[in-house]
Protein backbone atom coordinates (compact mmCIF):
# COMPACT_ATOMS: atom_id res chain seq x y z
CA UNK A 1 0.00 0.00 0.00
CA UNK A 2 2.79 2.34 0.89
CA UNK A 3 4.47 1.53 -2.36
CA UNK A 4 1.22 2.27 -4.15
CA UNK A 5 0.86 5.53 -2.34
CA UNK A 6 4.46 6.37 -3.09
CA UNK A 7 3.93 5.53 -6.71
CA UNK A 8 0.76 7.61 -6.80
CA UNK A 9 2.51 10.50 -5.12
CA UNK A 10 5.44 10.13 -7.43
CA UNK A 11 3.08 9.91 -10.40
CA UNK A 12 1.23 13.12 -9.52
CA UNK A 13 4.41 14.75 -8.31
CA UNK A 14 2.72 15.81 -5.09
CA UNK A 15 2.97 14.69 -1.56
CA UNK A 16 0.81 11.80 -0.54
CA UNK A 17 -1.18 13.79 1.98
CA UNK A 18 -2.07 16.33 -0.61
CA UNK A 19 -3.14 13.62 -3.00
CA UNK A 20 -5.19 12.03 -0.29
CA UNK A 21 -6.89 15.31 0.49
CA UNK A 22 -7.55 15.86 -3.16
CA UNK A 23 -9.02 12.39 -3.44
CA UNK A 24 -11.14 12.90 -0.38
CA UNK A 25 -12.39 16.19 -1.77
CA UNK A 26 -13.22 14.45 -5.00
CA UNK A 27 -15.08 11.81 -3.03
CA UNK A 28 -16.93 14.50 -1.11
CA UNK A 29 -17.64 16.32 -4.34
CA UNK A 30 -18.96 13.11 -5.80
CA UNK A 31 -21.03 12.55 -2.69
CA UNK A 32 -22.41 16.06 -3.00
CA UNK A 33 -23.09 15.48 -6.68
CA UNK A 34 -24.73 12.17 -5.86
CA UNK A 35 -26.72 13.87 -3.11
CA UNK A 36 -27.74 16.62 -5.50
CA UNK A 37 -28.58 14.06 -8.17
CA UNK A 38 -30.51 12.03 -5.61
CA UNK A 39 -32.42 15.10 -4.45
CA UNK A 40 -33.04 16.07 -8.06
CA UNK A 41 -34.23 12.55 -8.77
CA UNK A 42 -36.40 12.69 -5.68
CA UNK A 43 -37.80 16.08 -6.75
CA UNK A 44 -38.33 14.75 -10.26
CA UNK A 45 -39.96 11.60 -8.88
CA UNK A 46 -42.04 13.67 -6.43
CA UNK A 47 -43.06 15.98 -9.26
CA UNK A 48 -43.90 12.97 -11.36
CA UNK A 49 -45.84 11.51 -8.48
CA UNK A 50 -47.63 14.83 -8.03
CA UNK A 51 -48.29 15.01 -11.73
CA UNK A 52 -49.53 11.43 -11.73
CA UNK A 53 -51.57 12.16 -8.61
CA UNK A 54 -53.01 15.27 -10.24
CA UNK A 55 -53.69 13.26 -13.37
CA UNK A 56 -55.26 10.52 -11.30
CA UNK A 57 -57.20 13.20 -9.43
CA UNK A 58 -58.42 14.62 -12.75
CA UNK A 59 -59.20 11.14 -13.98
CA UNK A 60 -60.93 10.40 -10.70
CA UNK A 61 -62.84 13.68 -10.95
CA UNK A 62 -63.74 12.91 -14.55
CA UNK A 63 -64.76 9.40 -13.50
CA UNK A 64 -66.82 10.86 -10.67
CA UNK A 65 -68.42 13.30 -13.11
CA UNK A 66 -69.11 10.47 -15.53
CA UNK A 67 -70.48 8.42 -12.66
CA UNK A 68 -72.65 11.32 -11.51
CA UNK A 69 -73.79 11.84 -15.10
CA UNK A 70 -74.56 8.14 -15.39
CA UNK A 71 -76.39 8.32 -12.06
CA UNK A 72 -78.38 11.29 -13.36
CA UNK A 73 -79.14 9.42 -16.58
CA UNK A 74 -80.14 6.33 -14.62
CA UNK A 75 -82.21 8.48 -12.27
CA UNK A 76 -83.80 10.16 -15.30
CA UNK A 77 -84.57 6.81 -16.89
CA UNK A 78 -85.91 5.53 -13.59
CA UNK A 79 -88.05 8.67 -13.28
CA UNK A 80 -89.28 8.18 -16.84
CA UNK A 81 -89.98 4.52 -16.11
CA UNK A 82 -91.74 5.53 -12.89
CA UNK A 83 -93.80 8.17 -14.72
CA UNK A 84 -94.60 5.73 -17.52
CA UNK A 85 -95.48 3.04 -14.99
CA UNK A 86 -97.68 5.47 -13.04
CA UNK A 87 -99.35 6.50 -16.30
CA UNK A 88 -99.87 2.85 -17.21
CA UNK A 89 -101.25 2.13 -13.74
CA UNK A 90 -103.50 5.19 -13.93
CA UNK A 91 -104.64 4.19 -17.42
CA UNK A 92 -105.24 0.62 -16.27
CA UNK A 93 -107.12 1.84 -13.20
CA UNK A 94 -109.18 4.19 -15.36
CA UNK A 95 -109.99 1.44 -17.84
CA UNK A 96 -110.82 -0.94 -14.99
CA UNK A 97 -113.02 1.72 -13.37
CA UNK A 98 -114.73 2.32 -16.72
CA UNK A 99 -115.19 -1.43 -17.12
CA UNK A 100 -116.67 -1.66 -13.63
CA UNK A 101 -118.96 1.27 -14.36
CA UNK A 102 -120.04 -0.31 -17.65
CA UNK A 103 -120.64 -3.67 -15.95
CA UNK A 104 -122.55 -1.95 -13.12
CA UNK A 105 -124.64 -0.02 -15.66
CA UNK A 106 -125.27 -3.26 -17.56
CA UNK A 107 -126.30 -5.05 -14.37
CA UNK A 108 -128.58 -2.16 -13.46
CA UNK A 109 -130.17 -2.30 -16.92
CA UNK A 110 -130.54 -6.06 -16.66
CA UNK A 111 -132.05 -5.73 -13.18
CA UNK A 112 -134.38 -2.97 -14.40
CA UNK A 113 -135.35 -5.06 -17.43
CA UNK A 114 -135.88 -8.13 -15.25
CA UNK A 115 -137.95 -6.07 -12.80
CA UNK A 116 -139.91 -4.60 -15.69
CA UNK A 117 -140.45 -8.06 -17.19
CA UNK A 118 -141.54 -9.43 -13.80
CA UNK A 119 -143.96 -6.54 -13.34
CA UNK A 120 -145.21 -7.14 -16.89
CA UNK A 121 -145.74 -10.83 -16.18
CA UNK A 122 -147.46 -10.03 -12.90
CA UNK A 123 -149.70 -7.52 -14.68
CA UNK A 124 -150.55 -10.06 -17.41
CA UNK A 125 -151.29 -12.71 -14.81
CA UNK A 126 -153.52 -10.32 -12.83
CA UNK A 127 -155.37 -9.20 -15.98
CA UNK A 128 -155.87 -12.79 -17.08
CA UNK A 129 -157.19 -13.88 -13.69
CA UNK A 130 -159.54 -10.89 -13.53
CA UNK A 131 -160.70 -11.47 -17.09
CA UNK A 132 -161.19 -15.18 -16.52
CA UNK A 133 -163.18 -14.54 -13.34
CA UNK A 134 -165.31 -11.94 -15.10
CA UNK A 135 -165.91 -14.38 -17.97
CA UNK A 136 -166.92 -17.14 -15.55
CA UNK A 137 -169.30 -14.73 -13.80
CA UNK A 138 -170.83 -13.76 -17.19
CA UNK A 139 -169.47 -10.22 -16.96
CA UNK A 140 -168.38 -10.48 -20.55
CA UNK A 141 -167.86 -6.77 -21.27
CA UNK A 142 -165.50 -6.45 -18.29
CA UNK A 143 -163.75 -9.66 -19.35
CA UNK A 144 -163.33 -8.21 -22.86
CA UNK A 145 -161.70 -5.07 -21.38
CA UNK A 146 -159.26 -7.17 -19.32
CA UNK A 147 -158.26 -9.37 -22.26
CA UNK A 148 -157.86 -6.37 -24.59
CA UNK A 149 -155.57 -4.71 -22.05
CA UNK A 150 -153.59 -7.96 -21.89
CA UNK A 151 -153.06 -7.86 -25.65
CA UNK A 152 -152.03 -4.22 -25.50
CA UNK A 153 -149.31 -5.28 -23.06
CA UNK A 154 -148.41 -8.46 -24.95
CA UNK A 155 -149.98 -8.66 -28.46
CA UNK A 156 -148.94 -12.27 -28.87
CA UNK A 157 -150.17 -13.62 -25.53
CA UNK A 158 -151.89 -16.93 -26.48
CA UNK A 159 -154.29 -17.14 -23.54
CA UNK A 160 -155.27 -13.49 -23.92
CA UNK A 161 -156.01 -13.97 -27.63
CA UNK A 162 -157.92 -17.20 -27.00
CA UNK A 163 -160.09 -15.80 -24.22
CA UNK A 164 -160.68 -12.53 -26.09
CA UNK A 165 -161.93 -14.47 -29.11
CA UNK A 166 -164.10 -16.61 -26.84
CA UNK A 167 -165.43 -13.52 -25.06
CA UNK A 168 -166.14 -11.69 -28.30
CA UNK A 169 -167.92 -14.77 -29.69
CA UNK A 170 -169.99 -14.97 -26.51
CA UNK A 171 -170.82 -11.26 -26.67
CA UNK A 172 -171.82 -11.61 -30.32
CA UNK A 173 -174.02 -14.60 -29.48
CA UNK A 174 -175.58 -12.67 -26.61
CA UNK A 175 -176.10 -9.68 -28.90
CA UNK A 176 -177.75 -11.87 -31.53
CA UNK A 177 -179.92 -13.50 -28.86
CA UNK A 178 -180.88 -10.11 -27.43
CA UNK A 179 -181.61 -8.84 -30.91
CA UNK A 180 -183.79 -11.90 -31.62
CA UNK A 181 -185.57 -11.53 -28.29
CA UNK A 182 -186.05 -7.84 -28.94
CA UNK A 183 -187.44 -8.55 -32.39
CA UNK A 184 -189.73 -11.16 -30.93
CA UNK A 185 -190.85 -8.74 -28.22
CA UNK A 186 -191.51 -6.04 -30.75
CA UNK A 187 -193.42 -8.50 -32.90
CA UNK A 188 -195.50 -9.57 -29.89
CA UNK A 189 -196.16 -5.97 -28.96
CA UNK A 190 -197.13 -5.18 -32.55
CA UNK A 191 -199.42 -8.23 -32.64
CA UNK A 192 -200.95 -7.25 -29.32
CA UNK A 193 -201.51 -3.69 -30.54
CA UNK A 194 -202.98 -5.08 -33.77
CA UNK A 195 -205.37 -7.31 -31.77
CA UNK A 196 -206.36 -4.44 -29.54
CA UNK A 197 -206.96 -2.28 -32.59
CA UNK A 198 -208.96 -5.01 -34.29
CA UNK A 199 -210.99 -5.50 -31.10
CA UNK A 200 -211.65 -1.77 -30.86
CA UNK A 201 -212.65 -1.59 -34.49
CA UNK A 202 -214.97 -4.56 -34.00
CA UNK A 203 -216.48 -2.92 -30.95
CA UNK A 204 -216.92 0.32 -32.84
CA UNK A 205 -218.61 -1.50 -35.75
CA UNK A 206 -220.87 -3.34 -33.32
CA UNK A 207 -221.75 -0.10 -31.56
CA UNK A 208 -222.51 1.57 -34.84
CA UNK A 209 -224.77 -1.30 -35.88
CA UNK A 210 -226.62 -1.08 -32.56
CA UNK A 211 -227.15 2.64 -33.00
CA UNK A 212 -228.42 2.11 -36.53
CA UNK A 213 -230.89 -0.50 -35.36
CA UNK A 214 -232.03 1.72 -32.52
CA UNK A 215 -232.68 4.61 -34.82
CA UNK A 216 -234.73 2.45 -37.15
Amino acid sequence: RRDAEAMTAAHYGRPMEEVKETYEEQLKQEEVEKEKALREAERTYAAKLEEEAALRQEELKAAEERYEQQLKEVAGRLEEEKTRHEEQVADTEQKYAQKLEAEAALRERQIAEARKEREREEKLTALFEQGKQAFQEARYSEAEDFFEEMLLTDPGHPLGKSYLEKTESTLEAIARKKEKEENERLAREAREKELVLEKRLAEERESAELETRYEE
